[in-house]
Order: structure tokens, then C-alpha cells, then sequence
């Protein structure tokens, strides 16, 4: 792997971080945020979950790195399927839509 290829997978790898740093921050307040409302444990759950498989796929991924230029679309995926999950199961709410946005 030459210098430039080593550069890209270096910025990847942060990038990759990054975002796992800011959707696990972002998934573990909207569950405090949740559990202080006294929201749906269903609700609580989906997102707890989604957190979880963030963690699991960022954990994953980072051991095959042959893969990990594919995490950012795991997250999108992850996210969607959260949100619709929470929305069909418990009914949509502003927080629901707003978290779609973050």
C-alpha cells in the first residue's frame, strides 16, 4: 500500500470515529432523554438497541478493515430502521422526527 492509500485509510478511520462518537453521544441522550420523560419502554428500547448495533457494527468493522468504508451507511441504515421501528410500533412524535434530523 503506498503512501497515498495508507493517507486515505487514515482519514477514513477518523471520519469512521467521528461518527461513532457523535451518533453514540447523540443515541445516548435521546435514551436519557426518554427514560426522564418516562416515554414508551418500547420507544427506549429501539433506540437502546440501535445504539448497541452501532457499537457492534463499529466494533466489527474495525477488526475486518477490509470493510470499513462501508460503516458510515450501516449508521444511515441503522438510524432509518430505528426511527421507522419507533414509528410504527409506538406511533410518531415531534422527538421521533426530530431525531431523524440529528
Amino acid at each position: 500500500m503506498d503512501f497515498i492509500e495508507q493517507l486515505k485509510m487514515e482519514e477514513l478511520r477518523k471520519k469512521n470515529f467521528f461518527l461513532f462518537l457523535i451518533y453514540t453521544f447523540s443515541a445516548v441522550t435521546g435514551v436519557v432523554g426518554l427514560i426522564l420523560i418516562g416515554e414508551k419502554v418500547e420507544k427506549i428500547a429501539f433506540y437502546g438497541g440501535s445504539l448497541v448495533l452501532n457499537a457492534l457494527v463499529y466494533m466489527a468493522l474495525k477488526k475486518m478493515k477490509k470493510y470499513e468504508h462501508i460503516y458510515p451507511y450501516f449508521i444511515i441504515f441503522i438510524l432509518f430502521s430505528a426511527t421507522l421501528g419507533s414509528l410504527f410500533t409506538t406511533g410518531g412524535s415531534l422527538g421521533t422526527i426530530a431525531s431523524l434530523f440529528v
